[in-house]
């Protein structure tokens, strides 16, 4: 398996469904985590790999859904996905909120502000894609 960020600086964030486009582009996809060992590796990965310039963190896109109903992460092969290690306050509960979403801490001061968190798709993050 090898992970590739293809943006490592802001600037190039994109939507759920324009960050697939991204990682299919270079014939991969958007990354599924699926244990706690996985999501350290790519934590430790970004949070080495991206430059967030004046700010302390970056969020990165996974493949996975978060079902509000039955509170459960899904990876795109419709298996369970890694459900732990959410940033304070996530999961929302808001019926929206169906992608998952890593947010990173690239230098000390984010504090606890780091974290997987369920976002609405269209919002706009950083691919992650394996291969």
């Amino acid at each position: 398996m090898y992970f590739n960020l293809p943006y490592t600086s802001r600037g190039t964030e994109y939507n759920w469904e324009k960050s697939q486009l991204e990682c299919s582009k270079s014939g991969g996809k958007l990354v599924d985590i699926v244990d706690k060992e996985m999501y350290d590796f790519i934590y430790t990965f970004v949070e080495y790999t991206f430059d967030s310039g004046h700010l302390n963190f970056v969020m990165i896109w996974t493949a996975m859904n978060y079902n509000q109903a039955n509170r459960n992460v899904t990876q795109s092969n419709g298996k369970p996905g890694y459900n732990g290690d959410w940033n304070p306050g996530y999961p929302s509960t808001s019926g929206s909120h169906t992608g998952v979403v890593v947010f990173v801490g690239t230098d000390r001061s984010a504090g606890t502000n780091i974290g997987m968190r369920n976002s609405e798709i269209y919002q706009r993050y950083i691919p992650l894609c394996v291969y």
